[in-house]
């Protein structure tokens, strides 16, 4: 299978919902910078350094990127954020998500296949059809090769009905997505081989930053306490973080890399004493 085009369609700037979330999303991960702590589907051995906003220069799946290290190397994942994707071959819009990612999976083989990069879409919780994906890239994983996934998946009671029917749904869209992103498949089973090999990059993170019961947000909040002395200074520093995520989203990437450092200097991070 070959790419025979480097054209892609942003997740932010094609809209498609989510871009609220993909603010307090991106507070999490600078919150996690200032603390040095592990990133949710980065590798909890890998200390964050850097959160970049739109890097569609770098790759098409652009909403933000995490880039960490811990003593064997450094490990990069680029993240799309969708508050509630339509998974199927029917919504345009994930379709062309979907293309994006394929082409990252194409032109990104080898530094996927080493654990130096991974992909990961950001999904608001709960989402079902997420959820299914989920358990679908945990098996992907696992397995050697993708007929030996494909058995892994319908072995006896390894997987219910409803996971089973999102794999064949999977790979309806992969096969629009590739045709979205001008992707040849020359048979089926480069067909079903692709899909394999998103799935075993992929992460799906399950988000619950918003509504009545925002327990990541609650947890972020409890995780910056030490650094300003309060609950409510935390808060307030959430919110900062929030507000600058939300800017670096809209910047252009010169201007994302000079603030980025700038972060470090907010006033509300400095300990109460």
């Amino acid at each position: 299978m070959t790419s025979l085009d480097s054209g892609h369609a942003s997740p932010y700037a094609t809209g498609g919902g989510g871009t609220v979330l993909e603010h307090a999303y991106g507070a999490t991960l600078l919150a996690a910078l200032l603390q040095r702590l592990p990133v949710s589907s980065l590798g909890d051995e890998f200390t964050p350094r850097e959160v970049r906003f739109q890097q569609s220069a770098l790759c098409p799946v652009d909403d933000l990127v995490v880039v960490g290290d811990c003593p064997t190397g450094t490990r990069t994942m680029f993240v799309g954020v969708r508050r509630d994707p339509t998974i199927g071959a029917s919504s345009s819009s994930f379709v062309s998500l979907l293309a994006d990612y394929l082409q990252v999976v194409i032109d990104h083989r080898v530094e996927l296949d080493a654990d130096r990069e991974r992909l990961a879409l950001a999904v608001a919780a709960p989402h079902t059809a997420a959820g299914e994906v989920k358990q679908l890239a945990y098996l992907a994983r696992r397995q050697r090769d993708d007929p030996a996934f494909r058995a892994a998946v319908g072995a006896p009671k390894a997987t219910n009905g409803k996971v089973r029917a999102r794999l064949r749904n999977l790979d309806e869209v992969v096969t629009a997505a590739a045709v979205r992103g001008v992707i040849r498949l020359a048979s089926d089973t480069d067909r079903s081989d692709l899909t394999w090999r998103l799935l075993r990059t992929l992460r799906i993170i399950e988000l619950r930053l918003e509504g009545d019961d925002p327990a990541d947000r609650t947890l972020v909040v409890s995780q910056l306490v030490p650094l300003v002395g309060s609950a409510a200074r935390a808060v307030d520093l959430w919110r900062s973080l929030t507000e600058l995520s939300s800017g670096y989203a809209q910047a252009r990437c010169h201007e994302m890399r000079r603030t980025s450092r700038a972060v470090m200097r907010v006033p509300l991070i400095t300990p109460s004493r």
